[in-house]
């Protein structure tokens, strides 16, 4: 408490209520700081109010301050000289009770302005000075006694005027024109508080319209009377003030002039600029010096930036000891950044012992405090389990925390947590607006993900064009995931015209930054000659880039070349070995190919066993070719035990995935009851699935079934048609019995001439009983004249004898 009246001249303590009024309104001044977010700031207001209060308390209670107020003028008098009886105290001033103001926790926001001590008149000493001039003549011009020109009123008059129009009292209405205008003479007779008001007034527009040209002029006129306070102000506007010019130089000066009257405001100010480089020649050297000299006037904000240059040895040498000692300093001063940092120094084990638990509690009270950053922290902890026990979901809570309080650093991880439903319930809506957030904070990754949500329509409406717009906002920032993307986008003519040329460039930006997939995508692009001259070389080096980086597809496409020898030398052992480092990392050709080596014993010794292992690793990832090649060991017992319903299911696995010639077997074993139940229905379907794929033999079969009406309905029309499909793909059997069908007119209609055309082509490619139908052509003289002769050497040839009669079609197939 005295440190505060010690501000004070012992003149102003006259008159006890004016002083409370006084210091009321300083008060008043101070909750606004109070209020500031700057903990600096806060806690000298906290100081201050502290201070004001325990005197507010002692000005309620008027014998208390008399006699405090007797101490300050008596200190040098003896101790016992006399002191006035309470009732006499009490008749000296009308001194009913005074209430203490409300508690800090109630902070009031008011129009403040500051109350100082008189200052003394500007035009005090001339008058002085008039008034000791010796007599002399009397001026002619002086007006007549009696008649005594009115004087004006002082700079401090005009204050004091000023101030009760702003506030308003019994005597005097608020109006707060004649306030301003109070207040503007005041500054021009040059007080100085009456230009920092008026200054701070236009800067901030409070009661006056903003006025920047006007604040500038006020606050310059009260630095200019060395007020600190409006020096700061000044600097600050220079700086940043919006509508302002910018001028660093000029704060530079100014900050320099408050820290020569001892503003530790101004040497901070003064530090920062010499270590951004602002306004002056960039130096940490300089920056150091006047931190320490900010330090040393009381000032505790440097305490991270000091922290900060010990920590990076600049300005000064390293020291990460004492950059934890300044960090603590600040930290025990309730600096939630200054404890995050106190707290990374403790996780790394910098300038103090490792203590993961002390990191945990320094981030948890800075979290306490809403610091956003120790919230990120304490999610990346629970995240890794790194001092804490590891926990998604609370890693969750803090990235959510942090994000609600202003941190963008693990947007993306929250992005990802929903996507993944990790720490979450899985929600992809809540991933693609995380996804936007970051990417609108040019985070390259989210954008790279929010078009890849756009192109799968996974969690918002599919949408090529916007897919491409974002896929090219990370690409710009070479992401190669969104290049790659470009890439595929271009190849495929999604939300964009097919271009392979431009594909071709995409992969290659994006190869040439490491991805895998577009060196993969570039090789295949070279393999066929797409968008790019075929260059099978090139090919090969793309896909032993993507190999090398541990791209399985690439080494599958790697080893084919080697065993093919296109762009490399053959070599079946090189080929080996890329399908089997393929095949470790699940690529299921791979292992299929392996299969068909080690039977066929190519690139390594055969090996049936070793076959039919991968074989059934391949069959057990659904690959239709292994399950189809390890049914038939299964049938004939090769590698493996003989198990025809083992065969079977394997059949089915592959017919399944569409493999034509297991579906075949697969009916034939329906069709003989081999391994499985006897069911010429189930027959049937296959045969009918494998003809509606266009395979000629499934097409011959199925025209057997109607044929005979097996497994289906007698067709023989249909049967017809299926005959001449097939033969349309040379199966010669299939025409010889469209032939007979021709002849007998059975299904469709009988033509003798078209009957021997097909049974005539049939025959010439070894379907012996072609031969025999054309003898009973011959012998029976159908649309040809009757020649047995001829008819005998057909009948010997397909080594049957004429039983004068036609066939039926039917018989054995």
């Amino acid at each position: 408490m005295i440190n505060y009246f010690e501000e004070y001249d012992l003149s102003v303590f006259s008159n006890r209520r004016k002083l409370y009024e006084q210091l009321l309104k300083q008060r008043e001044k101070w909750l606004m700081y109070w209020n500031d977010r700057d903990p600096v700031i806060h806690n000298r207001a906290e100081e201050k109010l502290r201070m004001m209060d325990d005197a507010l308390a002692l000005f309620s209670d008027p014998i208390r301050f008399r006699k405090y107020r007797q101490s300050l003028f008596d200190a040098e008098e003896e101790e016992n000289e006399a002191v006035p009886a309470e009732e006499e105290l009490l008749r000296e001033e009308e001194d009913e009770f005074i209430p203490v103001p409300e508690a800090l926790s109630e902070p009031v926001n008011a129009e403040i302005a500051e109350i100082a001590e008189p200052e003394p008149e500007p035009e005090a000493e001339a008058k002085a000075e008039t008034e000791t001039e010796p007599a002399g003549e009397v001026d002619e011009t002086e007006e007549p006694a009696g008649e005594e020109k009115e004087k004006e009123p002082s700079a401090n008059e005009l204050w004091q005027m000023g101030m009760r129009y702003s506030l308003g009292d019994q005597e005097t209405e608020q109006d707060q024109e004649k306030a301003l205008e109070c207040f503007a003479k005041a500054a021009q007779l040059g007080h100085r508080n009456a230009s920092k008001l008026l200054g701070t007034m236009y800067l901030e527009g409070n009661t006056v319209p903003k006025d920047n040209e006007k604040a500038l002029m006020y606050l310059q006129k009260a630095a200019d009377l060395d007020d600190i306070s409006s020096m700061i102000l000044l600097a600050n506007a220079w700086m940043d003030e919006p509508g302002v010019k910018q001028d660093y130089e000029k704060a530079a000066a100014m900050f320099l002039k408050a820290a020569d009257l001892g503003s530790a405001d101004g040497m901070r100010n003064l530090g920062n600029l010499y270590q951004e480089g602002k306004g002056v020649q960039q130096s940490d050297e300089k920056a150091f010096e006047w931190y320490t000299r900010a330090e040393q006037s009381g000032d505790t904000a440097v305490l991270p930036m000091l922290a900060y240059l010990y920590l990076n040895g600049r300005g000064t040498e390293k020291d990460e000891l004492k950059a934890a000692l300044y960090y603590q300093k600040a930290a025990d001063r309730k600096d939630p950044s200054s404890m995050v940092s106190l707290g990374l120094l403790y996780a790394g084990g910098i300038g103090v012992a490792q203590n993961y638990g002390k990191a945990v509690a320094l981030f948890q009270k800075a979290a306490e405090l809403q610091n956003a950053e120790a919230m990120m922290n304490l999610g990346r902890l629970y995240m890794n389990g790194t001092g804490v026990e590891q926990s998604d979901s609370k890693a969750f809570e803090w990235f959510l925390k942090a994000a609600e309080h202003g941190d963008t650093a693990e947007l993306p991880t929250l992005a990802w947590m929903y996507h993944a439903g990790k720490g979450t319930s899985k929600n992809e809506a809540k991933a693609a607006e995380y996804y936007q957030k970051a990417a609108d904070l040019g985070d390259a990754v989210s954008a790279a993900n929010l078009g890849m949500m756009y192109l799968s329509g996974r969690g918002i409406p599919q949408n090529n064009r916007k897919a491409l717009d974002y896929f090219r906002k990370a690409a710009d920032k070479d992401n190669a995931a969104a290049l790659t993307y470009l890439g595929f986008m271009y190849s495929a003519g999604k939300g964009i015209q097919k271009d392979d040329r431009k594909a071709a460039e995409y992969y290659q930006r994006a190869a040439d930054l490491g991805n895998s997939n577009a060196a993969l995508n570039l090789g295949i692009m070279y393999l066929k000659g797409t968008g790019v001259a075929r260059d099978f070389a090139k090919a090969a080096s793309f896909f032993q880039k993507a190999a090398e980086n541990d791209n399985a597809e690439a080494m599958y496409n790697l080893g084919q070349l080697y065993l093919n020898g296109r762009g490399l030398p053959p070599n079946d052992q090189k080929a080996m070995e890329w399908f089997l480092k393929a095949g470790e990392r699940g690529n299921t050709a791979a292992l299929s190919i392996l299969g068909y080596l080690y039977s066929v014993g190519r690139g390594t010794e055969k090996n049936d066993r070793k076959a039919a292992e991968y074989y059934q690793k391949a069959a057990d990832r659904k690959d239709p070719f292994a399950a189809r090649n390890l049914a038939l060991m299964y049938q004939s017992g090769i590698g493996v035990d003989a198990n025809p319903a083992k065969a079977a299911e394997l059949f089915k696995i592959a017919a399944e995935q569409g493999n034509v010639d297991a579906m075949m077997s697969l009916a034939h074993m329906y069709q003989d009851g081999l391994g499985i139940p006897r069911d010429d229905k189930k027959a049937y379907e296959y045969y009918r699935i494998a003809a509606e794929r266009d395979n000629p033999e499934a097409q011959f079969e199925l025209g057997l079934l109607y044929q005979n009406g097996t497994g289906c309905n007698e067709d023989h029309a249909q049967a017809a048609e299926l005959f001449q499909m097939a033969s349309e793909k040379q199966n010669w059997e299939a025409l010889y019995r469209l032939g007979v069908l021709y002849l007998n007119g059975d299904g469709i209609g009988q033509d003798y001439a078209r009957a021997k055309q097909c049974l005539e082509t049939a025959a010439e490619h070894g379907i012996q009983s072609a031969l025999y139908e054309l003898g009973v052509i011959y012998e029976k003289g159908l649309g040809v004249k009757a020649d047995q002769i001829r008819a005998n050497a057909y009948f010997e040839k397909s080594g049957q004898i004429s039983e004068m009669s036609f066939v039926t079609g039917k018989g054995p197939r």
